[in-house]
């Protein structure tokens, strides 16, 4: 689509229902904190419609990404960016364990510096390995505070690869990614920030994630490895 057909999310557009399922292309300078801004001053749709057609309580998480940050307690995240990216997942159609599937989704995350243990030192750096994707980092638990300085950005570039059941023999392929409109956009950010439940419901079990890694450093509970988990998995399906 050309991009004369295109929504322009930039820092002074207003937010029109009209606009809600067109495709967009952001500014380079349209942050989270401009998208919840436009979604506060929103006034075609009220907010607990608005709520519901997006599957998220929009108040607390506006009201967390708007409200003053203490600098000096609530640093800001050190990511470049935030990503929207098209994921095509497929099961072969010799899968006998279910139905075969074909899905696509719209995912979110954040890039940023490669991971520390792929840098050189680190204890999976290895010269000349390519470690461009080494740079993706969750946001589900990050309060909107301090993410809402980051661009938003679309991915060009959607991958279409087997499921996560299948042998690593099929290779993944990337290829142009679809547009992507603004309601799809909204949904899929406030998707993931509300994966955990509210700010409130996100908070405790992150505070109960960090207390089950002092227990696995205690050696009061170990972790599973992924092998193990895929073959009970399989038991359990087969």
């Amino acid at each position: 689509m050309s991009t004369e057909d295109k929504v322009r999310l930039h820092p002074g557009y207003a937010l029109q229902v009209a606009d809600l399922m067109a495709p967009v292309e952001i500014a380079e300078d349209f942050t989270l904190g401009d998208l919840c801004r436009i979604i506060d001053h929103f006034e075609e749709m009220d907010r607990e419609t608005f709520s519901a057609l997006l599957q998220c309580p929009l108040e607390p998480f506006l009201e967390e990404c708007l409200r003053p940050r203490d600098a000096g307690t609530e640093p800001g995240s050190d990511l470049h960016y935030i990503r929207l990216f098209w994921e095509c997942e497929y099961d072969l159609r010799t899968e006998t364990r279910w139905p075969p599937v074909t899905s696509l989704w719209l995912h979110v995350d954040g890039v940023g510096d490669i991971w520390e243990d792929h840098q050189p030192g680190g204890r999976f750096y290895e010269e000349g390995r390519d470690c461009s994707q080494c740079n993706r980092y969750a946001v589900e638990m990050t309060p909107l505070y301090a993410l809402r300085h980051l661009p938003l950005r679309i991915d060009p570039v959607m991958t279409v690869r087997p499921s996560l059941t299948l042998e690593s023999r099929h290779t993944p392929l990337d290829i142009p990614a679809p547009d992507v409109t603004l309601l799809q956009l909204i949904h899929a950010l406030f998707w993931e920030l509300s994966f955990f439940g509210t700010p409130e419901e996100r908070d405790a079990t992150r505070d109960e994630l960090r207390q089950q890694v002092k227990r696995i450093d205690a050696g009061e509970e170990r972790l599973i490895p992924l092998e193990e988990f895929r073959k009970k998995l399989d038991e359990e399906t087969s």
